[in-house]
């Protein structure tokens, strides 16, 4: 209990001197030769001023406890804004990583396009070639009427489907033939070919 709660909670009176003065205090500079005032409350100015100074010093600590509940607070928001921005720098290098995986890829798979084109020209500048060759014509290859190379290709693909669809042609042909020839076996004379056939 402070001196300021003692003086406010249980004052007492006290005693009158015959010189109505404070016994001298023995140590250096004090100046306590207020004369004894035996009321209630405060005796002397000097317990005022202690008593103003425990008020000081206690607002001072309940200060010192704010302060310190503020600075914790503060150095958990500043831990959570730390931890927050490291996840946000592990997010961003993660981001650049995977773009500079998937650009690369892109780069490959451009790269290999390119390849796969180049080899599908390839072939078919040679099967004009060789069509050319047996059709009697010259060997020089052929140019495309297009110069666009969608539908440069879209034409080398049906051209394609075509030859596909001849070459499995064939073999029923040639079984029909040959069922035909069996039937004049016996015979010198060649078979006699109707129109509509």
């Amino acid at each position: 209990m402070t001196l300021c709660q003692q003086k406010t909670s249980s004052p007492k009176t006290l005693p009158l001197r015959p010189n109505r003065r404070r016994k001298r205090c023995n140590r250096t500079g004090c100046l306590d030769e207020e004369p004894w005032i035996g009321t209630v409350g405060f005796e002397s100015e000097r317990d005022r001023v202690v008593c103003g100074l425990e008020d000081q010093i206690q607002q001072v600590s309940s200060e010192k406890r704010t302060f310190e509940v503020v600075r914790k607070e503060l150095s958990k928001t500043q831990e959570k804004a730390e931890k927050a921005a490291s996840k946000a720098k592990d997010k961003e290098r993660h981001l650049v990583g995977l773009l500079g995986t998937i650009k690369a890829r892109h780069e490959h798979d451009t790269e290999s396009h390119k390849r796969r084109i180049g080899k599908i020209e390839e072939g078919l500048r040679r099967a004009y070639q060789n069509l050319d060759h047996i059709r009697g014509k010259s060997s020089r290859p052929r140019k495309p009427t297009s110069s666009n190379p969608v539908t440069t290709l879209k034409g080398h693909i049906q051209l394609l489907k075509k030859l596909s669809y001849a070459e499995d042609a064939l073999p029923a042909a040639n079984q029909r033939y040959k069922g035909r020839t069996k039937s004049f076996e016996g015979n010198t004379k060649r078979p006699r070919v109707s129109a509509s056939s």
